[in-house]
C-alpha cells in the first residue's frame, strides 16, 4: 500500500539532498526516519528493562486503558480531592490499613 504526501518544494528539496548524501531514495530515507522515530530511546529502553526486571508489564493491560475516560478533566478531579479534608487524616487511614 502506498500514499501520497504533499510537502512544500523546499521541504522535498531538503529531503532529497539528505537522501542523496546517504545514497538513498527519498522513500527509503523517510522509511528509515520513521523507524528511528518509532524506536524506543535509550532512556525508554532502560525504563522498559527495569520494568521487565521487576516482573512488571511494559505497558498497561487493555483493561486499565478501558478505565480512562477522555471526556473527564482529571486535573479538576485531582484539585477537588486535594482541597478536601478527611477525618481522620488520610495518612492515618493508610497507616491503620497497613497494620
Amino acid at each position: 500500500m502506498s500514499h501520497t504526501i504533499t510537502v512544500p518544494d523546499e521541504v522535498y528539496a531538503r529531503l532529497q539532498a539528505a537522501a542523496q548524501v546517504r545514497g538513498l531514495s527519498v522513500e527509503v530515507l523517510l522509511t528509515d526516519l520513521t523507524r528511528q522515530l518509532s524506536a524506543p530511546t535509550s532512556a525508554h529502553a532502560k525504563e522498559l528493562a527495569a520494568l521487565a526486571a521487576g516482573g512488571l508489564p511494559a505497558s498497561f493491560p487493555q483493561s486499565f486503558a478501558d478505565l480512562i475516560v477522555p471526556t473527564l478533566d482529571y486535573d479538576a478531579i485531582r484539585r477537588d480531592l486535594a482541597s478536601r479534608t478527611f477525618s481522620p487524616p488520610l495518612s492515618e487511614i493508610i497507616i491503620e490499613d497497613r497494620g
